[in-house]
């Protein structure tokens, strides 16, 4: 088989990027037709984060918060109710970033007061963040990066020669809560293996640093994971997978405040959330491309249970009601060598259906929403000479959008990318990249459903547009390590409802700042800080709690760690985080200031695993060892400037326990 020339196909990728990237005509025009482009592979940014199983089980992670805690640019906020913890990274909400599990989309937002990803951690393989510019294949509308997870299998678990196994756990929490879970896997045949796992934890009502109790903070979740994998010939696979997480209890309707929802009385509610993918893959040994097709299914259900003062309007205590998005898709990707060049290019197809559950009354609306987007995408990372090398890529979309109230929105648009590296010494390299990403109107929270026609659409609502650009180094030698970035994000034509109740186009949205960390090494220490520092801005100021959604702005963090391993067996550990004090502009109003007090934290841990991958694990930790009183900046706190705080404080000092048995 020919393939055309390096050059050609630098010449071709370089290009197309460029012209779209600093071409909004180009980008955005609705009749556009994609010329014939041969290009692009992946790179992991610079300024990605990466967290694995084993972090994961060291942390004696549990929830959301605990997973991205001691990450330096991650915030979490809802403090210690599951369901009300939401991810920020930079400043931005996950809303604004794209998503997958298991290579399948997550998208919807059901409502505004509820966090969107509540995850198993002990089911977690890894986790993956792109702060800033998401890769082309990273799926449509990444306006801020993007966050993708991926569960265990049986391979992950299976040790050489092995053919059977499980995991049995447990958890003890002083602060208050306790899990339990069990894990079997097997590999029966040499291409046949399979893995089952589901858990339980119950959560008490937690207390903050001064000894204050939270009602209606218990919890129950269950979760069940079971994958199954088959290599029918060399060089081909086809994963099943399927998990399920639920969450209730009795809290109030809105699940980050508390004093504001004491005039409501607290209902039973329960989150489920479902997803099902299935994964064809073949490695390309035969010739031809190698192939990844994931296709899915996921749905996430919300149900609440009327409740003294507080009903669904006009329904009758008792009433059960709720919301629900359901997903499904189809993405493809393939690889493709090109001379030194490796190249990624595929497919992505979504669509999406949101819809109220037992709603009581809806005027002229249909409380359903439906929206789909097709799109492809190319990518690749080419070296030019010894030390230099340029990754771009470009994906096109086109959104299609139908609302309750039977209006149609549709766009379409080219979202290019280009980042260039320059190794300068074995030891320092710098990054400098850019990007352009485009995501059209889609899917409105689910609960603004609920009230019919009185939250509409603007007729001449459009597409959302965002500008990433980062700067950035990177150093290693002997035991040290050191990387830093600037960044800066704008987001045009930002999507949400405005002061007359209707979703439009409310500004610009830029969020700018650094980053910067290090590490040393030496034998069994390691030495860790760092800093960060985002400024989230709507129209020139900067983001308050009122803007949720988008965004929330926190103060200056500082990080620092310190572990010492003196056997491969056991592992002690700190780290602590540190937060300046934050000045923000109150919502909907000029001038009116608003301001967070800073904050300490430290955590100790101690991992003890005396037999290595198998056999039993022990991990110890206090969380917020000096039981500070806080509340975390990007959890809400207040309406306004009001005194009467409104959120949730994080939870006080918390010794945790956790010990499995791997036979």
């Amino acid at each position: 088989m020919q393939y055309p020339s390096i050059t050609l196909c630098k010449k071709s990728l370089i290009g197309l990027a460029v012209a779209s990237l600093f071409q909004p005509g180009l980008a955005l025009a609705a009749d556009a037709t994609l010329p014939e482009v041969q290009v692009t592979a992946q790179s992991q940014t610079e300024s990605g984060i990466t967290i694995d199983a084993d972090k994961l089980e060291r942390k004696a992670a549990r929830d959301v918060r605990d997973v991205f805690q001691d990450e330096l640019g991650v915030n979490v906020g809802g403090g210690g109710l599951s369901s009300a913890q939401k991810i920020y990274v930079r400043g931005i909400e996950d809303t604004m970033l794209g998503k997958t599990l298991d290579g399948a989309s997550q998208g919807g937002n059901v409502f505004h007061h509820q966090g969107r990803m509540l995850v198993d951690p002990d089911l977690i393989k890894s986790v993956e963040i792109d702060k800033g510019a998401a890769l082309p294949s990273s799926g449509p509308g990444a306006l801020a990066g993007a966050i993708r997870m991926t569960t265990k299998d049986a391979g992950d678990l299976l040790e050489a020669g092995e053919k059977v196994g499980g995991i049995l756990s447990g958890e003890y929490s002083s602060n208050k809560g306790w899990k339990a879970g069990a894990t079997a896997y097997a590999k029966p045949l040499e291409a046949f293996d399979f893995l089952v796992s589901g858990s339980r934890q119950e959560k008490e009502n937690y207390k903050d640093g001064s000894g204050h109790e939270y009602a209606n903070t218990a919890s129950t979740q269950d979760s069940l994971l079971a994958k199954l994998n088959w290599r029918p010939f060399d060089g081909h696979s086809l994963s099943l997978g399927y998990n399920t997480l639920q969450d209730e209890g009795l809290r109030f309707l809105r699940n980050n405040m508390t004093l504001f929802s004491r005039s409501l009385a607290p209902m039973e509610q329960e989150l489920d959330q479902d997803n099902f993918t299935a994964t064809y893959r073949y490695d390309g040994r035969a010739g031809g491309p190698a192939a990844e097709v994931v296709a899915y299914r996921n749905k996430t259900t919300n149900w609440r249970t009327n409740n003294g003062a507080f009903a669904m309007t006009g329904s009758p205590d008792d009433w059960r009601w709720g919301e629900e998005v359901e997903g499904r898709g189809v993405n493809t990707k393939l690889t493709s060598k090109i001379g030194e060049a490796e190249i990624r290019y595929g497919l992505n197809y979504q669509t999406q259906e949101a819809r109220t559950l037992n709603a009581y009354k809806l005027t002229s609306a249909s409380g359903r929403e439906e929206s789909d987007v097709k799109g492809l995408f190319v990518e690749g990372t080419l070296p030019l000479w010894q030390r230099l090398s340029v990754t771009a890529g470009t994906r096109y979309d086109r959104y299609d959008y139908d609302d309750s109230l039977g209006q149609s929105f549709s766009s379409s648009g080219f979202s290019p990318s280009a980042k260039l590296n320059w190794q300068a010494t074995d030891a320092l390299g710098f990054y400098t990249g850019a990007s352009r990403t485009v995501r059209g109107v889609g899917l409105m929270e689910s609960f603004m459903l609920h009230l019919g026609s009185a939250r509409p659409n603007a007729s001449d609502l459009k597409e959302e547009t965002a500008r990433n650009i980062e700067l950035g180094f990177n150093y290693a030698s002997g035991p040290f390590s050191l990387k830093g970035s600037v960044f800066h994000l704008t987001i045009d034509d930002y999507i949400d409802i405005n002061s007359s109740s209707v979703r439009d186009n409310l500004g610009k949205v830029v969020s700018k700042g650094y980053e910067l960390s290090g590490a040393w090494q030496s034998g069994p220490f390691r030495i860790n800080a760092g800093v960060a520092h985002s400024k989230p801005e709507l129209n020139g100021r900067a983001l308050s709690d009122g803007d949720m959604n988008l965004g929330v702005a926190t103060g200056r963090t500082w990080s620092a760690g310190l572990s010492y391993s003196p056997t491969a067996q056991i592992e002690l550990g700190w780290n602590s985080r540190f937060v300046e004090s934050v000045e923000y502009t109150v919502a909907n109003s000029s001038n009116v200031k608003g301001s967070k007090a800073g904050y300490g934290i430290h955590d100790l841990y101690a991992n003890w695993d005396p037999q290595g991958k198998k056999g039993p694990r022990l991990t110890f930790s206090i969380r917020n060892l000096f039981d500070k009183y806080y509340y975390d900046q990007s959890s809400f706190y207040a309406s306004g400037t009001t005194s009467n705080v409104l959120g949730y404080a994080e939870p006080g000092r918390e010794l945790r326990v956790q010990a499995s048995w791997k036979f």
